[in-house]
């Protein structure tokens, strides 16, 4: 479970503890129990607590972790790593043809990013407990790597679906096309797969920082190590953070 979501989840449970303290207890406001108008309001305001207790604790414990992750709050299109993948399949298997190369190089990131994922959570888990904050920063760190990947790719497939790719091949293929036409069709062509190619370049380079943090994780064999092995990786944490700030400064420019 995400920390931060623990932290607040239990912030909200001593609150409604406190809240019922002071409602009931003879040492505060319960002295007030039994005056006609403070007991039902007294009654009303447990039972309210009461509901909200197990209402936000059913939904944090047991309801949030079965939904899919989605990307982060700066796309809004709430597309999965699921949905990413059947769109660009669903490319690939169409009649174009000119960037199926490197949709399926961004089809097996996904694919290698979710494992990954689901692998560092998992080692993570066993290695730290989730209300530590080195848990917390390096379960961010993946999240914001996941989020950058899933804008990475949802910025190639508009790329690639932004090109006139029959418009292209009809005018390549017609004897009558004149050379200016041309030259323009294969700049445009070529603009457009630099930037497809440079996004991918960019998903591989990302995966390898965090190869290179799953490895240095799994390295901190026990907590009695912790202390000292986990140096290693934090300092690749660290070197996440940078890279990732540094992508996605190249990724607005694009």
């Amino acid at each position: 479970m995400n920390p931060v979501k623990l932290g607040k989840l239990l912030l909200l449970d001593l609150g409604i503890v406190a809240l019922n303290v002071v409602i009931f207890s003879k040492a505060l406001l319960g002295t007030f129990l039994g005056n006609p108008i403070y007991t039902p309001l007294a009654i009303l305001l447990g039972l309210v607590s009461v509901i909200a207790f197990f209402y936000f604790n059913i939904k944090v414990l047991f309801l949030d972790k079965n939904q899919p992750r989605q990307v982060g709050t700066s796309m809004s299109d709430g597309a999965t790593f699921e949905k990413y993948r059947d769109t660009i399949s669903k490319f690939i298997d169409g009649e174009g043809f000119l960037f199926d190369d490197n949709l399926k190089i961004l089809l097996s990131q996904l694919d290698t990013l979710e494992e990954k994922g689901l692998a560092i959570r998992k080692s993570l888990g066993e290695r730290f407990s989730p209300s530590e904050l080195t848990y917390g920063k390096f379960v961010t760190a993946v999240e914001n790597v996941e989020e950058f990947m899933l804008k990475n790719a949802k910025g190639i497939v508009q790329r690639v679906q932004g090109f006139d790719e029959r418009g292209y091949e009809k005018a390549v293929s017609d004897i009558n096309t004149s050379p200016e036409v041309l030259d323009e069709r294969r700049a445009i062509l070529d603009e457009y797969s630099k930037y497809v190619k440079h996004s991918v370049d960019m998903g591989d380079k990302v995966l390898a920082s965090l190869d290179k943090l799953q490895l240095e994780i799994s390295k901190i064999s026990t907590l009695d190590e912790k202390a000292g092995q986990s140096k290693e990786a934090v300092s690749d944490l660290d070197d996440i953070i940078s890279d990732i700030k540094y992508y996605k400064d190249g990724l607005d420019k694009l």
